[in-house]
Protein backbone atom coordinates (compact mmCIF):
# COMPACT_ATOMS: atom_id res chain seq x y z
CA UNK A 1 0.00 0.00 0.00
CA UNK A 2 1.27 3.41 -0.91
CA UNK A 3 1.41 6.42 1.58
CA UNK A 4 -1.34 7.99 -0.09
CA UNK A 5 -3.37 4.99 0.40
CA UNK A 6 -2.33 4.98 4.05
CA UNK A 7 -3.58 8.35 4.78
CA UNK A 8 -6.58 7.92 2.64
CA UNK A 9 -7.30 4.79 4.82
CA UNK A 10 -6.73 6.79 7.94
CA UNK A 11 -9.02 9.55 7.05
CA UNK A 12 -11.89 7.36 6.43
CA UNK A 13 -11.63 5.04 9.55
CA UNK A 14 -11.43 8.27 11.81
CA UNK A 15 -14.81 9.01 10.26
CA UNK A 16 -16.70 6.00 9.68
CA UNK A 17 -17.72 2.96 11.56
CA UNK A 18 -15.80 -0.10 10.45
CA UNK A 19 -15.29 -3.36 11.85
CA UNK A 20 -12.12 -5.92 10.87
CA UNK A 21 -11.99 -9.12 12.19
CA UNK A 22 -12.29 -8.33 16.40
CA UNK A 23 -11.76 -4.54 16.17
CA UNK A 24 -14.12 -1.65 15.42
CA UNK A 25 -13.34 2.00 14.29
CA UNK A 26 -14.76 4.52 16.82
CA UNK A 27 -15.63 8.05 15.08
CA UNK A 28 -13.47 10.47 17.04
CA UNK A 29 -14.31 13.73 17.92
CA UNK A 30 -11.33 15.45 16.39
CA UNK A 31 -8.76 15.24 13.87
CA UNK A 32 -5.35 15.43 15.67
CA UNK A 33 -3.50 12.95 16.53
CA UNK A 34 -3.30 10.92 19.12
CA UNK A 35 -0.59 9.23 21.63
CA UNK A 36 -1.84 9.04 25.09
CA UNK A 37 -4.27 6.36 26.39
CA UNK A 38 -5.77 5.73 30.11
CA UNK A 39 -8.95 3.96 31.49
CA UNK A 40 -10.34 3.43 34.95
CA UNK A 41 -13.57 1.47 33.89
CA UNK A 42 -14.86 0.47 30.92
CA UNK A 43 -17.09 4.02 30.80
CA UNK A 44 -13.93 6.22 31.50
CA UNK A 45 -11.56 6.19 29.01
CA UNK A 46 -9.21 8.74 28.16
CA UNK A 47 -6.91 9.81 24.90
CA UNK A 48 -4.35 12.80 24.10
CA UNK A 49 -2.52 13.94 21.56
CA UNK A 50 -1.74 16.89 18.65
CA UNK A 51 -2.93 20.36 19.86
CA UNK A 52 -2.92 19.92 23.80
CA UNK A 53 -6.09 17.44 22.49
CA UNK A 54 -7.73 15.59 25.08
CA UNK A 55 -11.11 13.66 24.54
CA UNK A 56 -12.92 11.50 27.24
CA UNK A 57 -14.75 8.08 26.43
CA UNK A 58 -18.28 7.88 28.89
CA UNK A 59 -19.29 4.40 27.54
CA UNK A 60 -21.35 5.85 24.29
CA UNK A 61 -19.32 8.10 22.71
CA UNK A 62 -16.12 10.07 22.82
CA UNK A 63 -16.05 14.00 23.23
CA UNK A 64 -13.51 16.65 23.59
CA UNK A 65 -12.62 17.58 27.19
CA UNK A 66 -12.23 21.65 28.33
CA UNK A 67 -9.06 23.23 26.48
CA UNK A 68 -6.13 22.98 28.31
CA UNK A 69 -5.33 26.30 27.09
CA UNK A 70 -2.24 25.53 25.68
CA UNK A 71 -1.28 24.15 22.21
CA UNK A 72 1.76 21.68 22.79
CA UNK A 73 1.47 17.95 22.43
CA UNK A 74 0.49 15.56 25.21
CA UNK A 75 2.20 12.29 24.55
CA UNK A 76 0.36 10.72 27.84
CA UNK A 77 -2.57 10.39 30.28
CA UNK A 78 -3.49 9.06 33.50
CA UNK A 79 -6.07 9.44 36.12
CA UNK A 80 -6.84 8.84 39.67
CA UNK A 81 -10.47 9.48 39.17
CA UNK A 82 -13.23 11.83 36.91
CA UNK A 83 -11.58 14.78 38.84
CA UNK A 84 -8.08 14.08 39.14
CA UNK A 85 -6.69 13.95 35.59
CA UNK A 86 -2.95 14.53 34.16
CA UNK A 87 -1.62 15.36 31.02
CA UNK A 88 1.75 15.36 30.14
CA UNK A 89 3.38 16.39 26.84
CA UNK A 90 5.66 18.67 25.12
CA UNK A 91 6.62 22.60 25.32
CA UNK A 92 8.58 24.47 28.01
CA UNK A 93 6.62 25.37 30.61
CA UNK A 94 3.61 23.27 29.70
CA UNK A 95 4.89 19.91 30.39
CA UNK A 96 2.39 18.97 32.55
CA UNK A 97 -1.17 19.76 32.81
CA UNK A 98 -4.11 18.73 35.62
CA UNK A 99 -7.82 18.54 35.61
CA UNK A 100 -9.64 19.13 38.77
CA UNK A 101 -12.87 18.26 37.49
CA UNK A 102 -13.93 21.36 35.63
CA UNK A 103 -10.68 23.07 34.62
CA UNK A 104 -7.63 22.07 33.74
CA UNK A 105 -4.04 23.96 35.28
CA UNK A 106 -0.55 24.48 34.73
CA UNK A 107 1.40 22.42 37.20
CA UNK A 108 4.82 22.27 35.64
CA UNK A 109 6.36 24.73 37.66
CA UNK A 110 5.18 23.41 40.71
CA UNK A 111 6.08 19.76 40.23
CA UNK A 112 9.66 21.00 39.53
CA UNK A 113 9.75 19.82 36.44
CA UNK A 114 11.79 21.84 34.29
CA UNK A 115 12.92 21.58 30.94
CA UNK A 116 11.99 18.70 28.54
CA UNK A 117 8.73 16.89 27.96
CA UNK A 118 6.96 14.56 30.05
CA UNK A 119 6.68 10.69 28.25
CA UNK A 120 4.75 9.00 30.81
CA UNK A 121 2.19 9.14 33.83
CA UNK A 122 1.94 6.35 36.56
CA UNK A 123 0.29 6.14 39.66
CA UNK A 124 -1.75 3.97 42.42
CA UNK A 125 -3.66 6.96 43.89
CA UNK A 126 -3.95 10.26 43.84
CA UNK A 127 -1.23 10.49 46.99
CA UNK A 128 1.10 8.55 44.43
CA UNK A 129 1.92 9.53 40.83
CA UNK A 130 5.21 9.48 38.91
CA UNK A 131 6.16 11.24 35.63
CA UNK A 132 8.81 10.36 33.63
CA UNK A 133 10.32 11.85 30.57
CA UNK A 134 12.96 14.69 30.30
CA UNK A 135 15.76 15.90 27.47
CA UNK A 136 19.12 16.30 27.55
CA UNK A 137 20.97 17.84 30.31
CA UNK A 138 17.55 18.06 31.85
CA UNK A 139 17.63 16.53 36.00
CA UNK A 140 13.51 16.46 35.76
CA UNK A 141 13.70 13.04 34.48
CA UNK A 142 11.91 11.13 37.10
CA UNK A 143 9.37 12.38 39.68
CA UNK A 144 6.98 11.42 42.29
CA UNK A 145 3.88 12.97 43.84
CA UNK A 146 3.32 12.17 47.66
CA UNK A 147 0.54 13.82 48.08
CA UNK A 148 2.54 17.00 49.13
CA UNK A 149 5.14 17.91 47.21
CA UNK A 150 7.16 16.42 44.03
CA UNK A 151 10.39 14.49 44.58
CA UNK A 152 13.03 13.86 42.08
CA UNK A 153 13.62 10.03 41.66
CA UNK A 154 16.60 10.03 39.92
CA UNK A 155 18.89 7.88 41.74
CA UNK A 156 20.42 4.99 39.39
CA UNK A 157 19.02 5.97 36.21
CA UNK A 158 21.79 6.04 32.98
CA UNK A 159 22.33 10.09 32.87
CA UNK A 160 21.63 9.40 29.12
CA UNK A 161 18.20 8.00 29.37
CA UNK A 162 15.57 8.99 27.34
CA UNK A 163 11.62 8.38 25.89
CA UNK A 164 10.70 6.84 29.77
CA UNK A 165 7.95 5.40 30.25
CA UNK A 166 6.90 3.88 33.64
CA UNK A 167 4.44 1.15 34.74
CA UNK A 168 3.95 -0.28 38.13
CA UNK A 169 1.44 -3.04 39.80
CA UNK A 170 1.85 -1.49 43.32
CA UNK A 171 3.68 1.11 45.39
CA UNK A 172 6.65 -1.47 45.64
CA UNK A 173 6.39 -3.17 42.32
CA UNK A 174 7.51 -0.17 39.78
CA UNK A 175 9.36 -0.37 36.24
CA UNK A 176 10.56 1.65 33.72
CA UNK A 177 12.04 1.27 30.18
CA UNK A 178 13.62 3.67 27.52
CA UNK A 179 16.92 4.46 25.94
CA UNK A 180 20.17 5.67 26.02
CA UNK A 181 20.63 6.98 22.82
CA UNK A 182 19.52 7.47 19.00
CA UNK A 183 20.34 3.90 17.98
CA UNK A 184 17.97 1.03 17.83
CA UNK A 185 20.02 -0.69 19.85
CA UNK A 186 20.20 1.18 23.14
CA UNK A 187 17.33 -0.01 25.05
CA UNK A 188 17.55 -0.36 28.95
CA UNK A 189 15.09 -1.36 31.44
CA UNK A 190 14.78 -0.50 35.37
CA UNK A 191 12.83 -1.48 38.70
CA UNK A 192 12.37 0.68 41.31
CA UNK A 193 13.94 -0.80 44.76
CA UNK A 194 11.74 1.10 47.51
CA UNK A 195 14.50 0.09 50.43
CA UNK A 196 17.27 2.15 48.94
CA UNK A 197 15.20 4.93 47.19
CA UNK A 198 17.14 3.78 44.06
CA UNK A 199 16.83 2.68 40.25
CA UNK A 200 18.08 -0.86 39.72
CA UNK A 201 19.24 -2.13 36.09
CA UNK A 202 17.41 -5.46 35.31
CA UNK A 203 17.15 -5.35 31.31
CA UNK A 204 19.42 -3.70 28.91
CA UNK A 205 23.04 -2.21 28.56
CA UNK A 206 22.51 0.22 26.50
CA UNK A 207 24.30 -1.50 23.60
CA UNK A 208 22.71 -4.49 22.80
CA UNK A 209 19.51 -4.24 23.25
CA UNK A 210 16.62 -2.68 21.09
CA UNK A 211 14.96 0.03 21.62
CA UNK A 212 12.47 -0.71 24.54
CA UNK A 213 9.28 1.54 24.22
CA UNK A 214 6.14 0.16 26.49
CA UNK A 215 6.28 -2.16 29.41
CA UNK A 216 3.26 -4.18 31.26
CA UNK A 217 3.53 -6.31 34.86
CA UNK A 218 0.66 -8.00 36.86
CA UNK A 219 2.87 -9.21 39.60
CA UNK A 220 6.54 -9.15 40.23
CA UNK A 221 7.28 -12.29 38.83
CA UNK A 222 5.57 -11.27 35.39
CA UNK A 223 6.38 -8.36 33.62
CA UNK A 224 6.82 -7.56 29.69
CA UNK A 225 8.83 -5.67 27.68
CA UNK A 226 7.79 -4.13 24.35
CA UNK A 227 10.23 -2.51 21.71
CA UNK A 228 11.86 -3.00 18.24
CA UNK A 229 15.13 -1.95 16.55
CA UNK A 230 14.67 0.92 14.88
CA UNK A 231 16.73 0.74 11.33
CA UNK A 232 15.49 -3.35 10.99
CA UNK A 233 11.94 -2.61 11.98
CA UNK A 234 11.70 -5.56 13.56
CA UNK A 235 9.04 -5.80 17.27
CA UNK A 236 10.74 -7.07 20.19
CA UNK A 237 8.92 -8.77 23.48
CA UNK A 238 11.13 -9.69 26.29
CA UNK A 239 9.19 -11.61 29.57
CA UNK A 240 10.42 -11.92 33.27
CA UNK A 241 8.92 -15.01 34.81
CA UNK A 242 10.85 -13.89 37.99
CA UNK A 243 14.03 -15.81 37.19
CA UNK A 244 15.49 -14.76 34.08
CA UNK A 245 14.43 -12.82 30.75
CA UNK A 246 12.85 -14.39 27.89
CA UNK A 247 12.53 -12.85 24.11
CA UNK A 248 9.09 -13.88 23.48
CA UNK A 249 8.23 -15.70 19.60
CA UNK A 250 6.22 -13.37 17.92
CA UNK A 251 4.23 -13.58 14.16
CA UNK A 252 6.26 -13.09 11.71
CA UNK A 253 7.77 -9.47 10.34
CA UNK A 254 6.09 -8.00 13.17
CA UNK A 255 7.46 -4.27 13.37
CA UNK A 256 8.53 -2.26 16.03
CA UNK A 257 6.25 -2.34 18.71
CA UNK A 258 5.08 1.12 20.73
CA UNK A 259 2.85 0.24 23.52
CA UNK A 260 1.33 -3.34 25.81
CA UNK A 261 -0.96 -3.46 28.10
CA UNK A 262 -3.55 -6.15 29.07
CA UNK A 263 -5.85 -7.91 31.88
CA UNK A 264 -3.78 -10.65 33.73
CA UNK A 265 -1.01 -13.05 32.62
CA UNK A 266 -3.05 -14.59 29.43
CA UNK A 267 -4.70 -11.28 27.93
CA UNK A 268 -2.06 -8.88 26.99
CA UNK A 269 -2.21 -6.69 23.80
CA UNK A 270 0.94 -5.04 22.42
CA UNK A 271 0.91 -2.62 19.26
CA UNK A 272 3.13 -0.82 16.91
CA UNK A 273 3.69 0.43 13.59
CA UNK A 274 1.45 -0.55 10.65
CA UNK A 275 -1.60 -0.95 12.59
CA UNK A 276 0.27 -4.05 14.05
CA UNK A 277 -1.91 -5.50 16.77
CA UNK A 278 -0.09 -8.35 18.73
CA UNK A 279 -2.46 -10.72 21.11
CA UNK A 280 -0.70 -13.42 23.91
CA UNK A 281 -3.39 -16.08 25.14
CA UNK A 282 -0.69 -16.95 28.19
CA UNK A 283 0.76 -19.20 25.52
CA UNK A 284 1.84 -17.39 22.32
CA UNK A 285 1.50 -13.99 20.39
CA UNK A 286 -0.99 -14.28 17.84
CA UNK A 287 -1.13 -10.94 15.36
CA UNK A 288 -4.93 -9.64 14.96
CA UNK A 289 -6.20 -7.56 11.84
CA UNK A 290 -6.36 -3.86 12.61
CA UNK A 291 -7.72 -2.62 9.66
CA UNK A 292 -5.28 0.16 9.25
CA UNK A 293 -1.95 0.60 8.11
CA UNK A 294 -1.40 3.25 10.30
CA UNK A 295 0.84 3.85 14.23
CA UNK A 296 -0.99 2.62 17.23
CA UNK A 297 0.56 4.11 19.87
CA UNK A 298 -0.63 2.97 23.07
CA UNK A 299 -2.99 0.47 23.69
CA UNK A 300 -5.27 0.22 27.55
CA UNK A 301 -7.67 -3.00 28.37
CA UNK A 302 -9.83 -2.44 31.17
CA UNK A 303 -12.16 -5.49 30.53
CA UNK A 304 -12.25 -8.37 27.84
CA UNK A 305 -14.52 -5.94 25.88
CA UNK A 306 -13.17 -2.92 26.62
CA UNK A 307 -9.45 -2.64 25.22
CA UNK A 308 -8.78 0.27 22.91
CA UNK A 309 -6.04 1.55 21.02
CA UNK A 310 -4.87 5.02 19.37
CA UNK A 311 -2.68 6.09 16.79
CA UNK A 312 -1.94 8.54 14.15
CA UNK A 313 0.06 9.10 10.84
CA UNK A 314 2.54 11.66 9.31
CA UNK A 315 -0.37 13.91 8.17
CA UNK A 316 -1.87 16.38 10.86
CA UNK A 317 -5.31 15.19 9.30
CA UNK A 318 -5.29 12.01 10.37
CA UNK A 319 -5.83 9.63 13.56
CA UNK A 320 -7.52 6.09 14.42
CA UNK A 321 -9.47 4.96 17.54
CA UNK A 322 -10.07 1.04 17.48
CA UNK A 323 -12.37 -0.72 20.24
CA UNK A 324 -11.60 -4.42 20.59
CA UNK A 325 -15.43 -6.30 19.83
CA UNK A 326 -14.63 -9.56 20.99
CA UNK A 327 -16.03 -12.66 19.31
CA UNK A 328 -18.68 -13.14 21.54
CA UNK A 329 -20.30 -9.72 22.15
CA UNK A 330 -22.32 -8.01 25.21
CA UNK A 331 -25.65 -9.12 25.23
CA UNK A 332 -26.78 -5.72 24.51
CA UNK A 333 -26.35 -2.45 22.71
CA UNK A 334 -27.32 1.06 24.23
CA UNK A 335 -29.11 3.63 22.75
CA UNK A 336 -30.62 6.69 24.22
CA UNK A 337 -29.97 6.63 28.14
CA UNK A 338 -31.38 9.75 29.80
CA UNK A 339 -31.49 11.13 33.30
CA UNK A 340 -33.66 13.74 34.78
CA UNK A 341 -35.33 15.78 38.07
CA UNK A 342 -39.66 14.59 38.82
CA UNK A 343 -40.17 16.09 42.11
CA UNK A 344 -37.49 15.31 44.70
CA UNK A 345 -37.42 12.44 42.73
CA UNK A 346 -35.05 11.08 39.56
CA UNK A 347 -36.77 9.72 36.34
CA UNK A 348 -34.67 7.82 34.35
CA UNK A 349 -35.14 6.00 30.48
CA UNK A 350 -33.05 4.13 28.81
CA UNK A 351 -33.48 2.39 25.33
CA UNK A 352 -31.41 -0.83 24.21
CA UNK A 353 -30.83 -1.12 20.31
CA UNK A 354 -30.80 -5.12 20.78
CA UNK A 355 -30.90 -7.88 23.25
CA UNK A 356 -29.53 -11.08 23.40
CA UNK A 357 -29.97 -13.27 26.91
CA UNK A 358 -31.02 -9.99 29.01
CA UNK A 359 -31.30 -10.76 32.31
CA UNK A 360 -31.70 -7.43 34.34
CA UNK A 361 -31.28 -3.88 34.69
CA UNK A 362 -29.87 -2.14 37.91
CA UNK A 363 -30.14 1.37 38.43
CA UNK A 364 -27.65 2.32 40.31
CA UNK A 365 -26.47 5.53 42.45
CA UNK A 366 -23.83 7.82 44.27
CA UNK A 367 -23.17 11.40 45.63
CA UNK A 368 -20.00 12.11 44.11
CA UNK A 369 -17.59 9.62 46.58
CA UNK A 370 -17.78 6.57 43.64
CA UNK A 371 -19.69 4.43 45.87
CA UNK A 372 -22.33 3.19 43.65
CA UNK A 373 -25.25 1.72 45.43
CA UNK A 374 -28.22 -0.30 43.68
CA UNK A 375 -31.40 1.65 44.10
CA UNK A 376 -33.94 -0.49 42.08
CA UNK A 377 -34.23 -3.26 39.34
CA UNK A 378 -36.20 -3.65 35.90
CA UNK A 379 -36.89 -7.21 34.40
CA UNK A 380 -34.90 -6.99 31.03
CA UNK A 381 -36.36 -8.16 28.05
CA UNK A 382 -34.05 -11.30 27.55
CA UNK A 383 -33.98 -11.42 23.23
CA UNK A 384 -34.57 -8.79 21.14
CA UNK A 385 -33.82 -7.35 17.92
CA UNK A 386 -35.96 -3.96 17.67
CA UNK A 387 -35.24 -1.08 19.91
CA UNK A 388 -36.82 -2.09 23.49
CA UNK A 389 -37.72 1.23 25.99
CA UNK A 390 -37.55 1.41 30.00
CA UNK A 391 -38.38 3.25 33.05
CA UNK A 392 -37.64 3.37 36.42
CA UNK A 393 -38.52 6.65 38.89
CA UNK A 394 -36.05 6.96 42.09
CA UNK A 395 -38.15 8.64 44.64
CA UNK A 396 -37.64 10.07 47.60
CA UNK A 397 -34.32 11.83 46.57
CA UNK A 398 -34.56 14.61 49.14
CA UNK A 399 -30.98 15.64 49.80
CA UNK A 400 -29.29 18.87 47.38
CA UNK A 401 -26.41 18.11 45.42
CA UNK A 402 -25.47 16.45 42.43
CA UNK A 403 -26.32 12.88 42.10
CA UNK A 404 -24.71 10.51 40.04
CA UNK A 405 -26.66 7.91 37.97
CA UNK A 406 -25.91 4.50 35.49
CA UNK A 407 -27.74 1.73 34.53
CA UNK A 408 -25.95 -2.14 35.00
CA UNK A 409 -27.53 -4.82 32.82
CA UNK A 410 -26.42 -8.39 33.82
CA UNK A 411 -27.17 -10.89 31.10
CA UNK A 412 -28.63 -15.02 32.47
CA UNK A 413 -24.37 -15.71 32.25
CA UNK A 414 -23.28 -13.33 34.69
CA UNK A 415 -21.87 -10.81 32.23
CA UNK A 416 -22.79 -6.85 32.81
CA UNK A 417 -22.31 -3.47 31.06
CA UNK A 418 -23.08 -0.41 31.63
CA UNK A 419 -24.55 2.60 30.73
CA UNK A 420 -22.90 6.14 30.58
CA UNK A 421 -23.05 8.04 33.87
CA UNK A 422 -25.20 10.78 34.10
CA UNK A 423 -25.34 13.46 36.89
CA UNK A 424 -28.55 15.25 38.13
CA UNK A 425 -28.59 17.92 40.37
CA UNK A 426 -31.12 18.04 42.88
CA UNK A 427 -32.14 21.37 44.09
CA UNK A 428 -33.87 20.99 47.71
CA UNK A 429 -37.72 22.42 47.87
CA UNK A 430 -39.23 22.57 51.63
CA UNK A 431 -42.98 22.46 50.58
CA UNK A 432 -43.80 22.02 46.97
CA UNK A 433 -47.38 21.25 47.54
CA UNK A 434 -49.29 23.53 48.91
CA UNK A 435 -53.08 24.56 49.84
CA UNK A 436 -54.42 26.74 47.79
CA UNK A 437 -58.44 26.86 49.43
CA UNK A 438 -59.63 27.62 53.16
CA UNK A 439 -58.82 25.51 55.99
CA UNK A 440 -61.79 24.14 56.98
CA UNK A 441 -62.22 23.05 53.67
CA UNK A 442 -65.65 24.94 52.35
CA UNK A 443 -67.82 24.49 49.14
CA UNK A 444 -66.54 20.56 48.40
CA UNK A 445 -63.74 21.90 46.63
CA UNK A 446 -59.97 20.93 47.46
CA UNK A 447 -57.58 22.60 45.58
CA UNK A 448 -53.93 21.99 45.64
CA UNK A 449 -50.70 23.52 44.14
CA UNK A 450 -47.95 21.88 43.50
CA UNK A 451 -44.05 22.90 41.79
CA UNK A 452 -43.72 19.61 40.48
CA UNK A 453 -45.77 16.49 39.47
CA UNK A 454 -45.93 14.01 42.30
CA UNK A 455 -47.95 11.32 43.48
CA UNK A 456 -50.45 11.71 46.64
CA UNK A 457 -52.84 9.55 49.05
CA UNK A 458 -55.55 11.11 50.99
CA UNK A 459 -56.28 9.23 54.54
CA UNK A 460 -58.69 9.86 56.93
CA UNK A 461 -58.04 10.42 60.81
CA UNK A 462 -57.42 6.31 60.93
CA UNK A 463 -55.18 6.14 58.40
CA UNK A 464 -57.78 4.38 56.15
CA UNK A 465 -56.80 5.35 52.13
CA UNK A 466 -59.75 7.09 50.36
CA UNK A 467 -57.91 8.58 47.24
CA UNK A 468 -54.78 8.11 45.34
CA UNK A 469 -53.83 10.11 42.33
CA UNK A 470 -50.94 12.32 40.78
CA UNK A 471 -50.51 16.34 41.48
CA UNK A 472 -49.81 17.87 37.82
CA UNK A 473 -47.32 21.14 38.21
CA UNK A 474 -50.04 24.27 38.70
CA UNK A 475 -53.59 24.24 40.15
CA UNK A 476 -54.92 20.95 40.81
CA UNK A 477 -58.68 20.32 41.78
CA UNK A 478 -60.17 17.74 44.26
CA UNK A 479 -63.82 17.56 44.72
CA UNK A 480 -64.79 15.74 48.11
CA UNK A 481 -68.00 17.16 48.00
CA UNK A 482 -69.96 14.70 50.17
CA UNK A 483 -66.95 13.74 51.98
CA UNK A 484 -68.18 13.03 56.25
CA UNK A 485 -67.03 15.97 58.80
CA UNK A 486 -63.42 15.33 59.98
CA UNK A 487 -60.05 15.60 59.75
CA UNK A 488 -57.65 14.24 56.78
CA UNK A 489 -54.09 13.83 55.26
CA UNK A 490 -52.35 14.69 52.58
CA UNK A 491 -49.23 12.98 51.96
CA UNK A 492 -47.01 12.69 49.29
CA UNK A 493 -42.77 12.97 49.10
CA UNK A 494 -42.97 16.38 50.19
CA UNK A 495 -45.66 16.92 52.12
CA UNK A 496 -47.68 15.78 54.82
CA UNK A 497 -50.96 18.58 54.94
CA UNK A 498 -53.91 18.39 57.30
CA UNK A 499 -57.31 19.73 56.00
CA UNK A 500 -60.40 19.47 57.88
CA UNK A 501 -63.83 19.23 56.58
CA UNK A 502 -66.58 21.13 58.55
Amino acid sequence: MTITNSLLLGLLLATTSTAFGQWTVVPSPTTDNLAGLYSTDANNVWAAGNSARVIKWNGTDWSSMTDLGISQQRFCIWASSSNNVYTGGAGTGNALMQYNGSTWNNITLASGWGTGSVRSIWGTAANNVWITGGAANSAARVRRYNGTTWELKNTGLASTLSGIIIYGTDANNIWLVGSTGAAGTTGIAYKWNVATESWINVLGDGLNYPTFHGIYATDANNVWIAGGEGLLNTGRIYKWNGTTWTSQTLPANTPSLYAIHGLDNNNIWAVGYNGTILKYNGTSWTAQPSGTTLELKSVRATSPSSVWTVGYSASPSNNIILFHNPVNPLPLTWLAVMAQQEGNGVKLSWTTGTERNTAIFEVQCHQGNNDWRTVGNIQAKGTSTTPQHYQFLHGGVLSKGSHYYRIQQTDIDGQTSYSKVMVVQIEQHANMIKLATENPVLHGQLVLTATFPEDVVIVDALGKQLLSFQLLAGKNTVDVAGWSKGIYLIRGITANIKIVIP
